[in-house]
């Protein structure tokens, strides 16, 4: 149908290859003027010009042929453009005045790369950056001026839950910019707006930590100190303390004196090295937060000490000590052999169970939440996963209960943050307590907020379980003037149950318990929601 200002009419689309419904369009002008017509389908993208139709699909270079929104906007240099959104191929970039060039295409495994490449909608703000409303939340794409050693045209920023979206699924063509320049986009949970001009960029460079080991003993190394050639076995730990999107923190790191340039950029925050020769190193780290500012290098200079074996006057001494009691040697060689073997033999389970011990030590460790010693984010999605494989083969539910403190926030304000870290590890003590199975598992997932597992548990016995700690978190009575809720403090659950399908997505038990925390915390809190 066409509107011309008037009425509208019915608009014949002769030469059309397809029985394909029509998804969404878009409008453009060629180089001479005229007028094109886009048309998104199930089936590729159609093309009329001058009343004649052509349909482009992956042999013209798109990567899916399943279009579900088009944008006629502009390219990275400012050049008029057509986005291309497909559902489960990311986004293909048309240059209008170059149209027989392949388009940029743009997905999860690109670089830079999409959050997902499922495009529900595509806008663009006032400055040329291009926003796309996906299955896992908004990718901003901002022109790059002077593209990088890697040749990316754009920037990619992705916003998602916790940057204030309801939630992150996108719904199909539920985006658009408003006359204000505000950026509205429809998620399955809602509607938000995000405006641009009131960004302010992060351009702060975060504290980076620097710790060295000695392998296996796990005694801290001192900057500047001189090792004996026994302690040439060290692990360097290092972490960004940004705060924010810590999941997209990056580290690179070097061995100075032993390897001649740094490591690539990636999400490795520890490194070993076994059995370094003597010599003169300095370890160098670096850290980059979410908005790609950079700390570092922060650097340990230490010295392994040659064995006294390896000296000059030790090996001339030695030449001599041998030639003198070459004799010896040989009529109490047997004896000295079997001593030997007893000292070795001792050294090596001696240091053994040093190994074992370090080993089990640095395991609690890298498992444990320090404030309140439940398992920590790390540990509670391996065993996240764990189970979530274990219920696919065994075809039985898993249950994941969300808690949330509440009004934390307002208390930690009311009596300073010592106290609130008291209050968590009393509640985590208490919510730990309460489970009765030895496979369930309470972990901090982050902040106030704790996540509980449950193997083999339907829902009704999951809800029966949050409503126990959720009574016995209250019986606790902690004071908490600050809340509106009640006068001691009290926390919200979100219940979700599933039985996985075989390949099924572990984010979707996810998803569905944090949808029920955000459902317990809107009707009042201090409730157990599903």
């Amino acid at each position: 149908m066409r509107f011309d200002g008037r009425r509208w009419e019915r608009v014949a689309t002769p030469g059309w290859p397809l029985e394909s419904r029509f998804q969404t369009f878009a409008s453009t002008r060629d180089p001479n003027g005229g007028l094109v017509l886009w048309v998104g389908t199930d089936d590729g993208l159609g093309r009329l010009e001058n009343g004649s139709w052509r349909l482009l699909g992956t042999e013209a270079g798109l990567p899916n042929p399943i279009v579900r929104s088009l944008h006629a906007g502009t390219g990275p240099g400012g050049e008029p453009a057509l986005w291309v959104g497909t559902t489960g191929g990311g986004v293909a970039l048309i240059d209008l005045a170059a149209e027989s060039r392949p388009p940029i295409l743009l997905d999860r495994g690109t670089l830079p790369g999409l959050p997902n490449d499922v495009i529900h909608g595509i806008t663009e703000d006032a400055t040329g950056s291009v926003y796309l409303l996906t299955n896992r939340g908004v990718a901003r794409l901002t022109p790059e001026p002077n593209p990088g050693p890697d040749g990316a045209s754009y920037r990619v920023t992705s916003f998602n839950h916790e940057d204030g979206l309801p939630l992150n699924q996108g719904n199909r063509g539920a985006v658009m910019r408003d006359r204000h320049g505000r950026i509205w986009v429809g998620t399955v949970g809602g509607a938000a707006f995000y405006e641009p001009g009131s960004e302010r960029p992060d351009q702060v460079a975060k504290r980076l930590l620097l710790r060295g080991r000695l392998l296996p003993e796990g005694r801290l190394l001192e900057s500047g100190e001189r090792l004996s050639y026994r302690s040439s076995s060290i692990r360097f730990d290092y972490t960004l303390l940004s705060f924010f999107r810590e999941e997209t923190s990056a580290y690179r790191s070097r061995l100075v004196g032993l390897e001649a340039q740094p490591t690539s950029w990636g999400n490795e925050s520890a490194r070993e090295f076994v059995h370094l020769p003597a010599g003169n190193y300095r370890f160098q780290a670096w850290g980059r937060d979410y908005a790609g500012n950079v700390t570092g290098p922060v650097e340990i200079a230490f010295a392994i000490r040659p064995a006294p074996w390896q000296t000059l006057w030790a090996r001339l001494a030695l030449l001599v000590l041998i030639a003198g009691l070459v004799d010896l040697i040989v009529r109490h060689r047997s004896r000295r052999h079997a001593r030997r073997e007893r000292e070795l033999t001792e050294q090596v389970e001696a240091r053994t169970r040093q190994l074992h011990e370090a080993n089990r030590a640095l395991m609690k460790l890298s498992y444990a939440d320090p404030v309140t010693s439940v398992a920590n984010r790390r540990r509670f999605d391996e065993a996240l996963e764990h189970e979530w494989r274990r219920a696919e083969r065994m075809r039985i539910p898993l249950a994941l209960i969300m808690i949330d403190v509440d009004r934390f926030k307002e208390f930690n304000d009311t009596y300073g943050h010592q106290r609130g870290d008291e209050v968590l590890r009393t509640v985590a003590t208490a919510l730990n307590d309460g489970l009765k199975r030895s496979g369930d598992l309470l972990g901090r997932y982050g902040g106030e907020e704790f996540g509980v597992i449950l193997p083999d548990t339907s829902l009704d016995g999951a809800v029966l379980v949050a409503e126990q700690l959720r009574r016995r978190i209250k019986r606790l009575a902690i004071a908490h003037d600050a809340s509106h809720v009640a006068p001691h403090v009290t926390i919200s659950c979100g219940v979700a149950s599933l039985e996985p399908d075989k390949g099924g997505d572990i984010h979707l038990l996810l998803r569905q318990a944090d949808a029920a925390l955000y459902r317990a915390k809107e009707r009042g809190r201090d409730r157990v929601a599903t």
